[in-house]
């Protein structure tokens, strides 16, 4: 245990070492999940806590796999990962201007991304016109069997 608190210190110091530890542990739970041999790589069975540990995680991340599992962590201090800085000054300052200016570019972003797309009129337009010639294949069906009869 005391080799798990080091390294959660070191973590809770560098921003860089736990989101690294956070993709290695999502990366490593989508594999476990999507290996072909079913039979050996059990999710269910899989120490989660052990896992959590040798990772080094302040926090467990949200995961489908992990939807309906609880797993608790034993931390001896509480961290706020919101606040854990880069140990890297040039990536904590673009972090902290990126905070600053969170909510501006969210919503730079989201009128970037709604400009590119077609108009929903235009779709709404192209579905009803499919609906259109589905009927009208209907139509000339019912009337071929019609004929038939």
């Amino acid at each position: 245990k005391q080799w798990y608190q080091r390294r959660v210190a070191i973590t809770a110091g560098d921003r860089d070492m736990y989101e690294k530890g956070v993709r290695a542990f999502v990366s490593f739970i989508q594999s476990y999940t999507k290996h072909m041999c079913k039979a050996i790589f059990i999710l269910k069975e899989l120490d989660m806590e052990g896992l959590v540990e040798s990772f080094a995680l302040l926090k467990v991340p949200k995961m489908p796999e992990l939807k309906n599992r609880t797993i608790e962590l034993n931390l001896s201090v509480e961290v706020d990962v919101e606040k854990i800085p880069y140990s890297d000054k040039i990536r904590e300052k673009a972090r902290l201007k990126r905070l600053e200016l969170g909510p501006i570019l969210d919503k730079d972003q989201k009128n970037k991304r709604f400009k590119n797309n077609p108009s929903w009129t235009k779709k709404k337009e192209q579905k009803v016109k499919k609906e259109k010639r589905k009927f009208k294949k209907i139509v000339a069906k019912s009337k071929v069997v019609e004929t038939m009869d």
